[in-house]
């Protein structure tokens, strides 16, 4: 197996998840495709079981969940919210991981990718809960608007986990 977790995969425990069997690509593609899609208030649980199965037991997956790269789990916020955003994380890891196995065994190079595929869900989750606003993720729009979120990505890797920026204990930024 080629998974790397640091955070924990907290969306396989929070969602209940059994023993993973694993799903076809053709449906993990899909799953995917209908995250991608779906409105906020869209029941996902089933999809991200499928990729939660999936990057488990895969060796076609190599997914990078670290404090460093998700501390938008551990900033303040409903639970729910940070679930689902973890859910796009790795969505957008596994779609990477999936469409580019030349760079399997980068182990840095689905994260810019699954950040990305974040930021729209975080956007449409701040307008439906207009009092919740992820510092981490706020930076990580800015970068890619800058075109430097790989760079940045860089960064945070380089960092011990404890003191990433936008961790609790970390540095800001």
């Amino acid at each position: 197996m080629h998974i790397r977790v640091l955070l924990g995969l907290a969306l396989a425990v929070c969602l209940g998840a059994d023993a993973p069997q694993i799903p076809e690509r053709a449906r993990v593609l899909k799953a995917i495709e209908t995250m991608f899609a779906a409105a906020v208030k869209t029941d996902l649980d089933k999809e991200r079981n499928i990729l939660v199965d999936f990057a488990e037991a895969s060796d076609d997956v190599l997914i990078q969940i670290d404090s460093r790269f998700t501390p938008f789990t551990l900033e303040d916020g409903p639970e729910p919210v940070k679930i689902d955003l973890l859910g796009f994380y790795l969505a957008g890891a596994v779609q990477f991981d999936l469409t580019h196995p030349d760079q399997r065994d980068d182990a840095l190079a689905e994260v810019a990718p699954a950040l990305q595929a974040v930021l729209p869900r975080y956007a449409k989750m701040r307008a439906i809960f207009k009092d919740y606003r992820s510092p981490f993720l706020e930076k990580v729009a800015a970068q890619q608007a800058a075109g430097t979120l790989r760079e940045f990505v860089q960064s945070l890797a380089a960092q011990p986990p404890e003191e990433s920026p936008g961790t609790p204990g970390g540095p800001e930024r």
